[in-house]
């Protein structure tokens, strides 16, 4: 796992720990993060996204429950 991806999770374990709020880093392969994020199996993760064409829905679509995309597990 690259230094600067553990640097993030470290900064936020100490800003969680600043109001009370204790978080374990858990570090996984990246199939097994995608698998356990798309299944639901966390309490936080950390995700990015681009938008890969020019349409609004690029961003929209994954705040929608039935979509492949809502990897949040946003209404479920």
């Amino acid at each position: 796992m690259p230094n600067y991806i553990i640097a993030v999770a470290e900064s936020m374990q100490q800003d969680f720990a600043a109001i009370g709020i204790t978080m374990d880093i858990s570090k996984q392969d990246w199939n097994v993060f995608l698998e356990e994020r798309k299944q639901g199996n966390f309490d936080i993760a950390r995700e990015g996204w681009i938008a890969d064409f020019n349409d609004p829905i690029n961003m929209l679509e994954m705040w929608t429950t039935d979509s492949g995309n809502n990897d949040c597990q946003f209404g479920r």
